[in-house]
Protein backbone atom coordinates (compact mmCIF):
# COMPACT_ATOMS: atom_id res chain seq x y z
CA UNK A 1 0.00 0.00 0.00
CA UNK A 2 1.27 3.25 -1.13
CA UNK A 3 1.35 6.33 1.42
CA UNK A 4 -0.79 8.58 -0.94
CA UNK A 5 -3.46 10.38 2.00
CA UNK A 6 -6.85 11.46 0.32
CA UNK A 7 -9.21 13.80 2.08
CA UNK A 8 -13.10 13.77 1.15
CA UNK A 9 -16.02 15.97 2.59
CA UNK A 10 -19.56 14.65 3.10
CA UNK A 11 -22.40 16.41 4.54
CA UNK A 12 -25.58 15.92 5.83
CA UNK A 13 -27.93 18.18 4.91
CA UNK A 14 -31.10 18.48 6.76
CA UNK A 15 -34.82 20.32 6.51
CA UNK A 16 -35.53 20.08 10.10
CA UNK A 17 -38.97 21.43 9.64
CA UNK A 18 -40.19 18.80 6.82
CA UNK A 19 -37.84 15.95 9.30
CA UNK A 20 -36.48 15.05 5.75
CA UNK A 21 -32.79 14.44 5.06
CA UNK A 22 -31.26 15.31 1.51
CA UNK A 23 -29.56 12.91 -0.66
CA UNK A 24 -28.46 12.47 -3.63
CA UNK A 25 -27.60 9.92 -6.85
CA UNK A 26 -25.08 10.36 -9.01
CA UNK A 27 -26.31 9.69 -12.77
CA UNK A 28 -23.47 7.49 -14.67
CA UNK A 29 -24.02 5.51 -17.93
CA UNK A 30 -24.37 2.68 -15.71
CA UNK A 31 -27.50 3.96 -14.54
CA UNK A 32 -29.70 2.78 -18.20
CA UNK A 33 -29.82 5.66 -19.93
CA UNK A 34 -29.48 8.78 -17.98
CA UNK A 35 -32.02 11.03 -20.29
CA UNK A 36 -34.98 7.96 -19.38
CA UNK A 37 -33.84 7.86 -15.46
CA UNK A 38 -34.37 11.66 -14.99
CA UNK A 39 -37.38 11.53 -16.74
CA UNK A 40 -38.48 8.30 -14.87
CA UNK A 41 -37.28 10.50 -11.59
CA UNK A 42 -40.01 13.38 -12.84
CA UNK A 43 -42.91 11.48 -13.31
CA UNK A 44 -42.30 8.64 -9.98
CA UNK A 45 -39.71 9.98 -7.93
CA UNK A 46 -41.05 7.40 -5.46
CA UNK A 47 -40.31 4.26 -7.63
CA UNK A 48 -36.58 5.92 -8.68
CA UNK A 49 -35.73 6.24 -5.30
CA UNK A 50 -36.64 2.69 -4.00
CA UNK A 51 -34.82 1.14 -7.19
CA UNK A 52 -31.60 3.17 -7.25
CA UNK A 53 -28.74 3.82 -4.48
CA UNK A 54 -28.82 7.14 -2.87
CA UNK A 55 -25.72 8.91 -0.45
CA UNK A 56 -25.17 12.00 1.16
CA UNK A 57 -23.39 15.14 -0.63
CA UNK A 58 -19.68 14.43 -0.68
CA UNK A 59 -16.53 15.60 -2.94
CA UNK A 60 -12.62 15.30 -2.76
CA UNK A 61 -10.87 17.87 -1.43
CA UNK A 62 -8.55 19.61 -3.87
CA UNK A 63 -5.77 21.69 -3.61
CA UNK A 64 -6.19 23.72 -1.07
CA UNK A 65 -9.47 23.86 -0.36
CA UNK A 66 -10.55 23.13 3.46
CA UNK A 67 -12.87 20.24 4.03
CA UNK A 68 -15.63 23.28 4.90
CA UNK A 69 -15.16 25.02 1.72
CA UNK A 70 -15.40 21.45 -0.11
CA UNK A 71 -18.68 20.38 1.18
CA UNK A 72 -20.59 23.95 0.87
CA UNK A 73 -19.35 23.46 -3.15
CA UNK A 74 -20.54 19.65 -3.23
CA UNK A 75 -24.01 20.93 -1.66
CA UNK A 76 -24.20 23.49 -4.33
CA UNK A 77 -23.44 21.44 -6.99
CA UNK A 78 -25.70 18.74 -5.71
CA UNK A 79 -28.64 20.18 -4.74
CA UNK A 80 -27.87 24.45 -5.87
CA UNK A 81 -28.11 25.22 -2.34
CA UNK A 82 -26.21 28.16 -2.02
CA UNK A 83 -23.98 28.12 1.48
CA UNK A 84 -25.58 31.34 2.50
CA UNK A 85 -28.47 29.35 2.95
CA UNK A 86 -27.15 26.78 5.14
CA UNK A 87 -26.41 26.55 8.46
CA UNK A 88 -23.65 24.31 9.99
CA UNK A 89 -24.69 22.67 12.75
CA UNK A 90 -22.24 20.25 14.37
CA UNK A 91 -18.97 18.48 12.88
CA UNK A 92 -20.07 14.52 13.06
CA UNK A 93 -17.63 12.83 12.24
CA UNK A 94 -14.45 12.08 10.75
CA UNK A 95 -12.49 8.90 10.36
CA UNK A 96 -9.99 7.12 7.88
CA UNK A 97 -10.35 4.69 5.04
CA UNK A 98 -7.95 2.15 3.73
CA UNK A 99 -7.30 2.23 0.30
CA UNK A 100 -5.55 0.30 -2.28
CA UNK A 101 -3.93 3.52 -3.01
CA UNK A 102 -2.78 4.49 0.70
CA UNK A 103 -5.28 6.42 3.37
CA UNK A 104 -8.72 8.80 2.96
CA UNK A 105 -9.71 10.88 5.89
CA UNK A 106 -12.89 11.51 5.28
CA UNK A 107 -14.84 14.71 7.22
CA UNK A 108 -18.38 14.87 8.05
CA UNK A 109 -20.56 17.76 9.00
CA UNK A 110 -24.58 18.37 9.72
CA UNK A 111 -26.12 21.12 8.25
CA UNK A 112 -29.38 22.28 8.30
CA UNK A 113 -31.22 24.60 5.39
CA UNK A 114 -32.40 27.78 6.35
CA UNK A 115 -33.84 29.26 3.47
CA UNK A 116 -37.18 27.02 1.93
CA UNK A 117 -36.60 25.07 -1.15
CA UNK A 118 -39.65 23.89 -3.02
CA UNK A 119 -37.61 21.65 -5.19
CA UNK A 120 -33.83 20.71 -5.41
CA UNK A 121 -32.36 22.17 -8.58
CA UNK A 122 -28.96 20.62 -8.62
CA UNK A 123 -26.11 22.58 -10.73
CA UNK A 124 -24.27 19.85 -11.85
CA UNK A 125 -26.27 17.69 -14.39
CA UNK A 126 -24.93 14.61 -13.19
CA UNK A 127 -27.07 14.25 -10.19
CA UNK A 128 -30.39 13.57 -8.92
CA UNK A 129 -31.42 14.85 -5.86
CA UNK A 130 -34.37 14.28 -3.29
CA UNK A 131 -35.71 14.76 0.50
CA UNK A 132 -36.19 11.43 2.33
CA UNK A 133 -37.94 11.48 5.52
CA UNK A 134 -35.79 10.35 8.33
CA UNK A 135 -37.45 7.40 9.45
CA UNK A 136 -37.04 5.91 5.88
CA UNK A 137 -33.55 6.93 5.36
CA UNK A 138 -31.86 4.01 6.64
CA UNK A 139 -33.66 1.52 3.33
CA UNK A 140 -32.88 4.33 0.70
CA UNK A 141 -28.94 4.74 1.69
CA UNK A 142 -27.52 1.35 0.01
CA UNK A 143 -23.73 1.98 1.01
CA UNK A 144 -22.89 0.31 3.82
CA UNK A 145 -20.36 2.71 5.50
CA UNK A 146 -23.37 5.95 4.96
CA UNK A 147 -25.85 3.80 6.23
CA UNK A 148 -23.54 2.83 9.46
CA UNK A 149 -22.73 6.53 9.95
CA UNK A 150 -26.00 7.33 9.34
CA UNK A 151 -27.06 5.04 12.45
CA UNK A 152 -24.33 6.33 14.79
CA UNK A 153 -25.55 9.57 14.43
CA UNK A 154 -29.86 9.71 13.77
CA UNK A 155 -30.31 10.71 17.32
CA UNK A 156 -27.94 14.18 16.64
CA UNK A 157 -30.25 14.49 13.62
CA UNK A 158 -33.44 13.64 15.65
CA UNK A 159 -32.51 16.45 18.50
CA UNK A 160 -31.89 18.94 16.12
CA UNK A 161 -35.40 18.38 14.36
CA UNK A 162 -36.83 18.22 18.23
CA UNK A 163 -34.75 21.53 18.70
CA UNK A 164 -35.87 23.21 15.55
CA UNK A 165 -39.93 22.07 16.03
CA UNK A 166 -39.41 23.80 19.49
CA UNK A 167 -38.08 26.90 18.67
CA UNK A 168 -40.68 27.45 15.78
CA UNK A 169 -43.42 26.77 18.46
CA UNK A 170 -41.79 29.48 20.82
CA UNK A 171 -42.05 32.27 18.27
CA UNK A 172 -45.52 31.52 16.94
Amino acid sequence: MNDIKKYSAWGIVLDPERRRILVTKKLSNKDQTIKVLLALFLIQPEYVIKKFKWGFTKGKVKNWDDKQETALKEIFEEWGINSEDLMLIKHLWTFTKNKEYGTKDVDMSLYIINKSYAKPHPWDSTHIAARIDIDHAMTVIKNGEERTFLKSVIKDIEEVCNTYQKSKTKIQ
